[in-house]
């Protein structure tokens, strides 16, 4: 029994291996396939009839009857296999993911045999949007209505109109082709085609295209172009197309004046309406021939147009003049297709390119925004036209062009009017009626722009430049403060060298000469001790003669105690200038005020300040030493003189003028010069330094007066 089983699973397993690696043989199987499957090229081998043949790639459409693949084919080097559509072929690849569906790519390709096409499923209008019928094989009918030969593709590309659709199909390009699609032109033709896809990136269906494998498969049914075209005889007006009563795709005649001839168009003014014209050759047809048109009307969104199968010359009637537009306010679909005339004010101009016929080089397109009764509208310049340079934003300009009224689309049920387009036929329909102001919009930005940026630019230097004088300032600064400091440093020791160590200098020179003295009077005095021991000198004498050495010797002592107190004002002096001093703080009236309340009060003295003029600052040294001169001279007269009132006056009137006068005992000044006393030789000395001469006026009872000029220079 396990034995049995081993063997059902042994063949179930080897069948399983044969069903999994067999070719795909079925349409259906590989159209099936994801595009991730399809891609992983699954094996493929089949038999089924080619419909259609792309006679340039080699490539050709299947079909099995119901359903339809795109086979991909290259023929390999030396190989001799002349497809065409009805062979019956034996297919072997493997599958591809395709653009739209899973295709075959062909590795050999094997006919079998060749039958005759069958006929095609009918083609219903739902099928041209449906995705299900990708490459299925259709019967069609429909009236044939333009052809354009696209030579790069080595295609011609129809169109087909059937029930209000318009139908794009492709022909293989051979000169045959050409010749009979021409003579093929507005007949109604039945014929057998391949439905092919026009999908997007995400294999989404965009558009449906028919391939058809040669002219010759149209074949011409129903009432022919002769009876058709015979059976019009009567012209009908452009404003009465498409009324009650008319039949849809049924050849018309109508008639009008041409206004404009363009690539395989034509525009015809009418006796109330305008329309335009598709047609594969206008012939010789100019701008100003009366014109008949015969062709099939189609509906347009505004008004109809027409798709002509030929075109007659009735006469010349020369240029038609533009209708002439006042205002867009009144625009009815009258004016559609019609050559027409607007002012207007250019807004803006801009460019789009274009490929001609959706092929080729791009070609520049001018785009004009104009503006007219404050409603805006877009007037196009035709590719391969260059506007005038003169035509800026902001002109005046004379528009004539062919008007395509606007229909908006927010009520259907409703034609609402929304504006127009017009269409430029060349640069000469661009009339300047009055020039672009120099000064526009742009200009003012451009010009708002850099003045905003000479602003910014202005700003930044004037942050750095004041960065830069701080920066600078600062230096500066520190450099003065190092020099005032210096300065400073050098006047004190100027100032100590010149009278502090020149008083402490003479004060040492007189102890030195008081010790000496001294010596001498000890020497001198023990000599007349001996003689009064001796009796040769009497104690009287001895007496007299030790007060006088006791005298001498007090006159030098106390001149060295004047020299001592020199040097210790002047040491209160520097020490105080060191601090700051008071001309730190205030001016020379208000130090000179606080110095007298200050000697006031140590002396109990009786000392007055006055000021005539309007006070200023000089030049801070001269007043440190006027202030000096005034200390000294008050604290000499409180000391040495006994002066009861001392009158200060400051003199601002002519320069300045400083004068101490007391009322106290006076001096003799000569002899006080002569003396050599420090406290007026110092005195004298500061007014020296400071451009100056101390006068000094005294006697003895009689008081005393010090005065002395200082020029002022700030």
């Amino acid at each position: 029994m396990k034995k049995c089983k081993t063997a059902v699973w042994a063949i179930l397993f080897l069948a399983g291996l044969q069903v999994w690696g067999a070719p795909l043989s079925r349409i259906p199987e590989i159209r099936n396939l994801t595009p991730e499957i399809a891609d992983q090229k699954q094996a493929v081998e089949l038999e089924a009839q080619i419909v259609w043949v792309d006679p340039v790639r080699g490539s050709f459409f299947l079909n099995d009857g119901a359903h339809g693949i795109y086979v991909r084919h290259r023929q390999k080097p030396g190989e001799k296999v002349c497809l065409k559509p009805g062979d019956v072929v034996r297919v072997s690849g493997v599958t591809g993911a395709g653009g739209f569906a899973a295709e075959i790519i062909a590795e050999n390709v094997q006919i079998l045999e060749h039958r005759a096409l069958p006929k095609g499923r009918a083609l219903w209008p739902t099928h041209l949007h449906s995705p299900e019928v990708d490459c299925d094989w259709f019967f069609m009918a429909g009236r044939l209505v333009s052809y354009e030969v696209i030579e790069e593709s080595f295609v011609i590309m129809a169109e087909m109109i059937r029930d209000e659709q318009i139908m794009h199909l492709q022909i293989p390009d051979t000169p045959d082709n050409r010749k009979r699609m021409a003579a093929l032109m507005f007949h109604w033709v039945e014929f057998n085609a391949v439905a092919g896809t026009v999908n997007n990136s995400s294999r989404q269906i965009v558009g449906r295209i028919f391939h058809v494998s040669s002219a010759g498969d149209f074949k011409v049914s129903g009432v022919s172009l002769k009876e058709a075209l015979s059976e019009v005889k009567e012209a009908i007006p452009i404003h009465e197309l498409m009324r009650q009563g008319m039949r849809l795709h049924s050849i018309v005649k109508t008639y009008g004046t041409v206004t404009h001839v363009g690539n395989r168009e034509l525009f015809l003014r009418g006796e109330q309406a305008a329309l335009y014209v598709q047609i594969q050759d206008p012939g010789s047809v100019v701008v100003g021939d009366r014109v008949e048109v015969v062709g099939l009307v189609n509906p347009h969104p505004v008004s109809p147009a027409m798709r002509a199968h030929s075109v007659h010359v009735i006469d010349h009637g020369g240029s038609p003049e533009p209708i002439r537009l006042n205002s867009l306010s009144g625009i009815t679909d009258r004016y559609n297709f019609d050559l027409v005339q607007i002012d207007a004010k250019l807004v803006e101009t801009g460019n789009s390119f274009q490929l001609s016929n959706g092929r080729g080089n791009p070609q520049k397109l001018i785009k004009l925004l104009c503006r007219s009764d404050n409603r805006l509208f877009e007037a196009n310049l035709q590719a391969g036209a260059e506007l005038p340079e003169s035509i800026r934003s902001g002109a005046m300009v004379r528009l004539t062009g062919l008007c395509h009224v606007n229909r908006g689309n927010w009520r259907a049920w409703h034609l609402d009017i929304q504006g127009i387009r017009l269409e430029l036929r060349s640069a000469a329909d661009i009339q300047l009626m009055e020039a672009a102001p120099w000064w526009t919009v742009k200009r003012m930005l451009w010009v708002v722009g850099m003045i905003l940026l000479i602003a910014l630019v202005f700003l930044v230097w004037v942050l750095l430049l004041r960065k830069t004088v701080e920066r600078q300032t600062g230096i500066i600064g520190e450099k003065m403060e190092q020099e005032a400091v210096l300065n400073e440093r050098q006047r004190i020791a100027r100032e100590l060298h010149d009278n502090l160590e020149q008083s402490l200098a003479g004060a040492i020179f007189r102890l030195g000469g008081v010790r000496f003295i001294q010596e001498s009077n000890i020497q001198e005095n023990q000599e007349l001790f001996e003689q009064t021991l001796n009796g040769s000198v009497s104690v009287e004498q001895l007496h007299a003669a030790w007060r006088e050495s006791v005298e001498k010797s007090n006159a030098d002592l106390e001149s060295v105690e004047h020299m001592l107190s020199y040097c210790s004002a002047e040491s209160r002096t520097s020490i105080l200038d060191l601090r700051g001093g008071l001309l730190e703080s205030m001016d020379l009236v208000g130090a000179a005020g606080i110095t007298l309340k200050t000697l006031n009060g140590q002396w109990n003295a009786s000392s007055e300040l006055r000021v005539e003029g309007t006070p200023r600052r000089f030049a801070r040294e001269a007043e440190r030493n006027v202030l000096l001169v005034i200390k000294e001279s008050v604290s000499n007269a409180i000391r040495h003189a006994e002066a009861e009132h001392i009158i200060v006056t400051l003199d601002y009137s002519a320069g300045f003028r400083v004068e101490i006068r007391d009322d106290g005992c006076g001096f003799d000044v000569s002899a006080a010069e002569k003396s050599g006393r420090f406290g007026l030789r110092g005195m004298c000395e500061r007014m020296r330094n400071v451009g100056s001469t101390l006068k000094i006026q005294s006697a003895p009872g009689k008081g005393t007066t010090i005065s002395a000029s200082v020029e002022v220079k700030g």
